[in-house]
């Protein structure tokens, strides 16, 4: 059996691990939502314009709004998304606006994996916890 002094140590190594993954956790998730949303908002915007210069048939490039998109997307996050636009953007424009649609229900289905993460890892963690106690 364990002396007193080796259970202490225990509990807190394990107080220790929970307090870390609790903050990688705390932070991760805000500063996501911060980056998906503003993305959502800018995709959004370049699908409206999309949409609106195929309304007027005239081949007006919708520059600022790409830009705008092309900076906020984490490629890593959507890469196959993202780089379909982007080599969308270089050729034939009047064609982009199903790939925003895609690139933005990627973004909130990776919005969603991280916060089932997260949950879960919490989850896990408070069980844990519990069963320490």
């Amino acid at each position: 059996m364990a002396s007193e002094e080796e259970i202490r140590k225990i509990e807190k190594q394990v107080l220790e691990e929970y307090k870390e993954i609790e903050f990688r956790v705390r932070e991760r998730v805000p500063e996501y939502d911060k980056t998906y949303l503003n993305c959502q908002h800018l995709i959004e915007k370049l699908e409206q314009c999309y949409s609106d210069q195929s309304l007027i048939r005239t081949h007006l490039p919708c520059v600022k709004e790409e830009r705008a998109v092309q900076q906020c997307t984490n490629q890593a996050t959507c890469p196959k998304e993202f780089f379909a636009l982007q080599e969308c953007m270089n050729h034939d424009r009047r064609k982009c606006y199903p790939l925003t649609v895609t690139l933005k229900s990627c973004l909130t289905n990776v919005a969603h994996k991280v916060k089932d993460v997260t949950k879960e890892e919490l989850k896990l963690l408070r069980e844990r916890e519990a069963k320490q106690n």
